[in-house]
């Protein structure tokens, strides 16, 4: 009989912790914008961005989850 190990979770008011570190990170402009994710072995248990679109340039609009669906494509390719 085997026992499963418990799967890694983001543990309580750890998610604001992530978003304050996200939000720090881009505040200092110096990335362009930055993208967080965490896995386990079943599903992603955090995911978010921040940036502007242009780096600079906060009229551009800001990153969403799809502009990191297409950088990663991107790289794939290249």
């Amino acid at each position: 009989m085997s026992e499963s190990m418990p799967l890694p979770k983001i543990k309580t008011g750890g998610e604001d912790n992530i978003e304050a570190l996200l939000k720090e990170t881009v505040g200092k402009k110096v990335v362009p914008a930055v993208f967080y994710a965490a896995t386990n072995a079943k599903e992603t248990i955090y995911a978010n961005q921040d940036g502007d679109l242009v780096f600079g340039d906060e009229s551009s609009g800001k990153v969403n989850r799809d502009t990191g669906e297409s950088i990663t494509l991107c790289g794939i390719k290249s």
